[in-house]
């Protein structure tokens, strides 16, 4: 290994140990969701998603949920990267026609790129059940809500796919779910649960010990990062 590349390795080995350092302070508050709390290898990851997004770590956590060991992000923060995208004239909007709740109920998502819309696929009754979805009931319960969702997720996919980060959204895991095609798989979630425990031990303090540069970058990490916790106070008052 050359000395170019040793110190850029030791420089991402640095960046990545600061990260999972805040990420395993943040899995101690009561502020974060529930199911990053006491998860410090699930905030590790939430943290490196929301530094390479250039966005908040708990705007990253709420709109990150987990189905059945699987992290999805919600559709409505799905929705909000595309509008923030910069990609489109104006935010997504919704062609639909039929009735909420009956066979004719059909929705497509779209926005303008220079004066010319876009649209994704339609989102049929007749596709919802060909899918399989409709063994959810959410879709019999609020139809005009699931439907757009799902719409947005395919235009979303089709026209800004980095927006998505090659994740689904948890209405389509949720859906999957509902169809019997998302089994859980116990053994990897064992695994992450004893990585978690495991790095919640060793993120107790050890008394007196000496404080090494990392604690002190981490630090000045957190120090920086004292305006989100101030917005996360009041979004949680």
């Amino acid at each position: 290994m050359t000395s170019e590349n040793a110190i850029a390795a030791t420089s991402v080995d640095a960046t990545y140990a600061s990260l999972w350092r805040f990420g395993a302070s943040l899995s101690q508050s009561e502020l974060v969701p529930a199911h990053y709390q006491g998860k410090p290898a699930n905030c590790f990851i939430a943290v490196d998603f929301a530094r390479h997004m250039g966005l908040p770590v708990l705007a990253v956590m709420r709109g990150t949920h987990v189905v059945k060991g699987k992290l999805g992000f919600a559709a409505e923060f799905v929705i909000a990267r595309i509008n923030s995208s910069g990609k489109f004239d104006e935010p997504v909007s919704y062609d639909e026609s039929g009735t909420p709740g009956e066979d004719d109920y059909r929705v497509r998502a779209g926005a303008p790129i220079k004066g010319k819309m876009f649209w994704g696929p339609w989102v049929t009754w007749a596709m919802v059940v060909a899918e399989g979805w409709a063994s959810n009931p959410k879709y019999k319960s609020m139809p005009d809500v699931m439907m757009p969702y799902r719409a947005a997720t395919f235009f979303g996919r089709r026209y800004a796919p980095e927006t998505l980060f090659g994740m689904q959204t948890v209405e389509e895991l949720e859906d999957l779910d509902a169809a019997g095609q998302l089994p859980r798989d116990v053994q990897a979630e064992s695994a992450a649960d004893a990585i978690n425990a495991e790095l919640e031990a060793a993120s107790e303090p050890e008394g007196d010990a000496e404080r090494s540069e990392e604690d002190a970058h981490v630090d000045a990490l957190a120090e920086q990062d004292e305006d989100m916790r101030v917005w996360a106070q009041g979004e949680a008052s």
